[in-house]
């Protein structure tokens, strides 16, 4: 047995512990090791990170959690449209499978599905996700001082569009946790990790990363609402960027603003357009079958949607983020504004954003980013679990018109994934639905969620 072997099986033991033990711990090792998008397979044919062999063995965790209470993992209002997008995908491929076909749908799968369900269902209280959170500040901090003091990514071999993408990401999160803490101490240390992000982010020249930093900031403020933090982030973030741009050597201004198509870089995004769309072309209702975003440069993720599964697939994707967008925003209208419930779901919006504008110019299946939104994704859908636990009969007008009518009550509760307890009539105590509804409460949001 070769020493690597030895040390890669001691770490899967001593993970797989920590998981059972500390679940918070477990998941924010997988969100902060996200931007360390190094290849760790060796010789074996499938290519992992750091973060995907600990998002895997947590999934054993949770697997092994689900059978002990018996219950099956929650994808919340994205579980139809998940569903259907996957069904489309399989059909398109079952055409044509192609050597690439089976991998893509696994990598699909891993950041859609189990990323999904492992961060929504392994944590105890939206509390948790305060780890990896703060795990993710901190590692974006030595990402951008490390490049910065070595003057190129590559330091830690990572290309700078994977490392602008993970910097983007780390820089919402923690502008996020600075406008939402009231502790001095907290607000001044924030404040310190979002200037080095952030001029670490200029540093990497990936206008992709600047375009989904955009994109994110736009949807974290339209989540929040609050003119205000706007004005304190511009404040902010202008006098960072610009110092970080003056102090860029003149080559790198010139090539950050240079948009001539004779450049190679962007000469390859139109041929990628253009091969994209010629495949497109072909079968534009199913596409050609998932895996071609592994044989050409796919650096659009519209085109190359479009390409694999057709305007079907195109659709399912779409549909996929009108119910997430949905649920973040009917889920914020019913939290403290300041409570980290709130945060999460601003967090979850602006990286799912950050990672579509970031895909429209470059790669969107790709390692490290992907990997933090859709695992966002899965902390926004225990919020809105949570959310949904604090109902109460009164609060839903369906309810308050179902009358006294066992069967109209659960037609009423459809749209809402709780089980409810109400007290029967004429016994003060809880117990199972026995003549006429007076009135039910389920457990809302814990303290410390708030």
């Amino acid at each position: 047995m070769s020493t690597e072997t030895i040390i890669a099986a001691a770490y899967a033991a001593v993970f797989l512990l920590v998981c059972f033990k500390h679940p918070k711990v477990a998941l924010m090792l997988t969100f902060a090791s996200a931007p360390f998008q190094n290849d760790l397979s060796g010789d074996l044919p499938v290519r992992f990170s750091m973060a995907e062999v600990n998002l895997v063995l947590s999934a054993l965790v949770y697997v092994r959690v689900l059978v002990n209470r018996g219950q099956f993992a929650r994808l919340g209002p994205l579980a139809v449209p998940l569903v259907l997008y996957f069904a489309i995908s399989l059909l398109s491929s079952l055409r044509d499978w192609r050597d690439t076909t089976t991998i893509s749908l696994v990598q699909t799968a891993t950041y859609l599905i189990v990323a999904v369900t492992v961060f929504a269902g392994l944590a105890e209280t939206v509390a948790d996700y305060r780890w990896s959170f703060y795990g993710l500040v901190a590692v974006g901090v030595f990402i951008a001082a490390v490049s910065l003091v070595g003057e190129s990514t590559t330091v830690l071999n990572l290309n700078k569009n994977g490392a602008g993408g993970s910097l983007s990401c780390g820089l919402l999160v923690a502008l996020e946790l600075w406008l939402n803490t009231s502790e001095r101490r907290q607000k001044w240390l924030l404040l310190g990790a979002m200037a080095v992000i952030a001029i670490g982010l200029i540093y990497t020249l990936s206008r992709g990363a600047w375009l989904g930093t955009i994109t994110g900031l736009i949807v974290l403020f339209a989540v929040k609402g609050e003119f205000k933090s706007l004005v304190k982030t511009l404040a902010v973030l202008t006098p960072l960027v610009a110092i970080a741009w003056i102090n860029l050597p003149p080559e790198s201004q010139d090539f950050a603003t240079g948009f001539d198509t004779q450049r190679v870089n962007i000469a390859a995004r139109l041929v990628s357009i253009e091969t994209a769309q010629s495949y497109f072309l072909t079968e534009p209702v199913l596409g050609v079958g998932v895996g071609l975003r592994k044989e050409f440069d796919a650096t659009n993720v519209v085109m190359t949607m479009l390409a694999e599964t057709g305007v079907l697939g195109l659709g399912a994707f779409v549909l996929i983020h009108i119910v997430l967008y949905r649920m973040i925003w009917t889920s914020y209208a019913s939290v403290p504004r300041e409570s980290l419930a709130s945060s999460v779901l601003a967090i979850a919006g602006a990286l799912v954003a950050s990672k579509l504008g970031h895909g429209l110019v470059d790669h969107y299946w790709s390692r490290g980013s992907l990997m933090l939104a859709w695992a966002g994704v899965g902390m926004a859908i225990l919020v809105h679990y949570r959310v949904c636990d604090s109902i109460t009969v009164s609060s839903i007008p369906s309810l308050r018109k179902a009358g006294q009518r066992r069967g109209e009550l659960i037609r009423a509760l459809r749209p809402y994934p709780v089980e409810v307890e109400f007290p029967h009539t004429p016994l003060p105590r809880r117990g199972p639905i026995r003549g006429p509804i007076v009135g039910g409460r389920l457990r809302g949001l814990d303290s410390e969620d708030r």
